[in-house]
């Protein structure tokens, strides 16, 4: 045998071993991928060229992502469309948890998803400008498992579809929902008797009739720049919710002090308030009502103008607040003799 020869055997050898190693390794990083739990796309999409398409999309889902339980669109991913959406729908059917937020989903898409993902117990679809009140039934129709619905800043959304919700909602992202309207509100509190957060802020449809149903289980609302027509007594609503926790009021001028009076009645378990710009109605007797909440830790009064010194001390020793946030202020003299009462202050 010729040397030229012996070398081609020896060279051809290797090829084929080379060529073995590689499909076993091919075959490794195949299997590997049904043990993939979460995909998340936020620091890989420069590795797409110009972003995570479709097809791209649909190659990563088709290698045997069917063990997903997490999924994260909600950056360096907005050159999907609602096909994208309705493949999610398709191969991963153990999903959990998926955030859409600005993505391009549509009320089709979103039934596909629901009738596919039926475990689903967390959804984020902020700022899904193309979905409505029919997509949202649908997918709540199917997904009777969900637990988080986060749909703020939603233009077409009024609510009605929250009459199919499944009763382990607990929390409720609604802010900036400008055409949710009493009806929506009616349909969680008789459907989801374990909501304990809810975000209404910027819903300028809501009246006082939606503040006047039962949460017995709410623990955190936030009703920030509500209704200009809504009036006080609407709001005196919320001293029954007996297990409020945290309260953010921010820019509603329909606060008085008879509505700070009947909180710290009510919400006896109050430990975060946030007044800020609440400056229409509140006077230092109104603040001084909010001594009686014995757990308060937190209070936030920035730009109340007329609120005086005393009516933070009589807060300040019950010996709980931790945070006192007083920016603009004016009508306190000496906030910094509070902080001999205070654990720890941000003046």
């Amino acid at each position: 045998m010729s040397k030229t020869r012996l070398h081609r055997n020896q060279y051809g050898l290797g090829s084929v071993c080379t060529l073995l190693v590689c499909k076993h390794w091919q075959a490794v990083v195949k299997s590997s991928w049904n043990t993939v739990k979460s995909l998340q796309f936020a620091d890989i999409c420069h590795s797409f060229g110009s972003g995570l398409t479709d097809v791209t999309f649909m190659s990563i889902l088709m290698r045997g992502c069917h063990n997903v339980t997490w999924l994260d669109l909600s950056v360096g991913c907005n050159l999907l469309t609602d096909w994208a959406i309705e493949m999610i729908g398709h191969k991963c059917l153990k999903l959990e948890r998926l955030d859409a937020s600005r993505m391009r989903a549509t009320n089709s898409s979103l039934k596909v998803l629901g009738q596919g993902c039926k475990k689903l117990k967390w959804i984020c679809l902020a700022r899904c400008l193309d979905v409505g009140e029919k997509g949202l039934w649908w997918l709540f129709t199917s997904c009777t498992q969900l637990e988080y619905v986060d749909v703020h800043e939603n233009n077409r959304l009024t609510g009605q579809c929250f009459h199919q919700l499944g009763p382990s909602i607990h929390t409720m992202k609604l802010n900036g929902c400008n055409k949710l309207k009493n009806i929506g509100l009616q349909y969680l509190s008789e459907k989801c008797s374990l909501l304990s957060f809810l975000d209404i802020s910027d819903c300028l449809l809501l009246s006082d009739m939606a503040f006047n149903l039962k949460f017995s289980n709410l623990k955190t609302l936030n009703s920030r720049r509500i209704n200009r027509d809504l009036k006080p007594t609407g709001l005196k609503y919320i001293s029954e919710y007996k297990q409020l926790v945290e309260l953010d009021l921010t820019l509603s001028h329909h606060v008085s002090d008879d509505v700070l009076l009947a909180i710290s009645k009510g919400c006896t378990l109050l430990k975060s308030i946030n007044l800020t710009s609440c400056y229409t109605h509140v006077t230092t007797t109104g603040i001084g009502h909010l001594a009686k909440c014995a757990y308060l830790q937190i209070l936030v009064i920035s730009y109340l103008c007329t609120v005086e010194d005393i009516a933070i001390k009589d807060i300040a020793l019950n010996g709980q607040l931790r945070k006192l946030l007083v920016i603009g202020c004016t009508g306190l003299r000496d906030p910094g003799n509070m902080v001999q009462y205070l654990v720890l202050v941000q003046l």
